[in-house]
């Protein structure tokens, strides 16, 4: 389990509430986005570099499939920053 920062956290609390209507409280996003860290960090991490690597054996470094989910991740929920 990763641990973020009580500044991490605010900052990330802070992105939150600019991009909608903050209707949580501050120890529910916490425990949200630990939950999804350690998705991502674990088999959420396995599973996408897996299905990369399934598509495209052998083409990618690890870091291309972060960069990879990086731009779907973006793309797929309107995040789309000119990449």
């Amino acid at each position: 389990m990763a641990v973020y920062t009580s500044d991490q956290l605010a900052k990330m609390r802070q992105a939150m509430s600019k991009l909608g209507t903050a209707t949580w409280v501050k120890v529910d996003i916490n425990a949200a986005v630990q939950a999804v860290e350690d998705l991502m960090l674990g088999q959420g991490k396995t599973a996408v570099f897996s299905a990369i690597e399934a598509a495209s054996p052998g083409v990618f470094t690890n870091a291309q499939k972060v960069l990879i989910f990086r731009v779907w991740v973006e793309r797929r929920f309107g995040q789309d920053r000119g990449v």
